[in-house]
Order: structure tokens, then C-alpha cells, then sequence
């Protein structure tokens, strides 16, 4: 069977093209607008003069992102590699953060009670706000985390009723699935219970 090729030379998004597929999902999760998302990546020294990207390249890569995921992670294996590694690093990254601003909070406090001082209420605002909103992505990864565990676990329980009360469906669920955008992911996750 022919590998299918990422994308057409007509249809393949400026994005994927100049390689910057990583940075434009990253300035997207730092919550620019398409247009800002646009002027960056054309600033990034990647982009010809010539072929500029706009708002509308942007919307168009970010909203067919799952799609062209897929197809990049079949077409080289060591993009999968760098696309998990760049998912883990995230939350290494913000919990290395937390851990540093952590110490450098107790170091301030430390040298205050060592000196006999009063630590400077700006810096210790600002450190205890870095921690505050650390502490609240962290949460939301966990929740996040959690979210998928829950659903996880419900598939599980639905999986083994289909297969007990009605397991000539299964099947036809597997099938609508996989032709429903989004959906996908269950069929795989059903065809690895059956």
C-alpha cells in the first residue's frame, strides 16, 4: 500500500511547508489572534517575502490540525517522537518553573529572617503570583489529565455492555465512527477492546 503523501504541492498549508507548524500551534496556545499568529510566523525569518501567510493560512492549518497531525505522524515516524516529546515537555517545563520560583521564594524569605529584614513586597507579590498562576496551569493539566481518564473509564463501561447485550452492533459503531470528524480516536480505542 502507497504511503499517502502529507499533502498535495497545491493544497499543502504554508504552514506545514515552512516547517513552522510547532510554532504557530505554540503562539495560538499563548492566545494570539490568527492575525497576530500571522505576523509572527512572517517575522520568524522562515517565511519568503513573497509568499506571505495570512489569518485566514492560520485558521485554515490550526482548524485541520487533528487531520494533518495524523498525516505528518505517518509520513515520518520521528515527527511523532518530537510532537509527544513537545506535549511532555510542557508540563516538565511548568513544573520545573513552579519548582525554581519555589525556591527562590524560600531563598527571599530565608535571607530576610537571616538579615533580620523585610523582604520587598513587590518581588514577594510577584513571586507569589508566578506560583499562584503555576499552580492554577498545573491544576488545569491535571484536570485535564483526569477529564481523560473519566472518559476513558465510560468507554471501558460502554464497551463491555455492547459486548455482552449486543455485540453484532459493535461493528457498525466502529464504522460510523471512523467516518465522523473528531471521532476517530473511539474506534481506535473500541478496536483495541474487541
Amino acid at each position: 500500500m502507497k504511503s499517502k503523501k502529507l499533502v498535495s504541492t497545491t493544497k499543502q498549508s504554508k504552514i506545514v511547508r515552512y516547517k513552522i507548524e510547532e510554532l504557530c500551534v505554540s503562539l495560538k496556545r499563548s492566545g494570539l489572534s490568527y492575525n497576530q499568529i500571522a505576523e509572527e510566523l512572517n517575522s520568524s525569518g522562515k517565511v519568503p517575502n513573497d509568499d506571505r501567510i495570512d489569518k485566514f493560512v492560520v485558521a485554515r492549518f490550526l482548524e485541520k490540525l487533528p487531520e494533518l497531525t495524523k498525516l505528518v505522524i505517518q509520513e515520518d515516524k520521528k515527527r511523532l517522537v518530537q510532537v509527544v516529546n513537545n506535549n511532555m515537555d510542557i508540563v516538565h517545563e511548568i513544573s520545573s518553573l513552579f519548582g525554581k520560583t519555589k525556591t527562590l521564594l524560600e531563598f527571599m524569605e530565608d535571607r530576610a529572617a537571616n538579615n533580620n529584614t523585610v523582604i520587598d513586597p513587590y518581588r514577594y507579590k510577584a513571586l507569589c503570583s508566578e506560583m499562584r498562576e503555576l499552580l492554577k496551569q498545573m491544576t488545569d493539566i491535571q484536570k485535564d489529565v483526569n477529564d481523560y481518564n473519566n472518559i476513558k473509564k465510560f468507554i471501558e463501561v460502554i464497551i463491555g455492555i455492547l459486548q455482552e447485550e449486543c455485540p453484532d452492533k459493535i461493528p457498525l459503531i466502529v464504522e460510523k465512527l471512523k467516518i465522523t470528524k473528531g471521532t476517530q480516536w473511539f474506534a481506535d480505542i473500541i478496536d483495541r477492546k474487541v
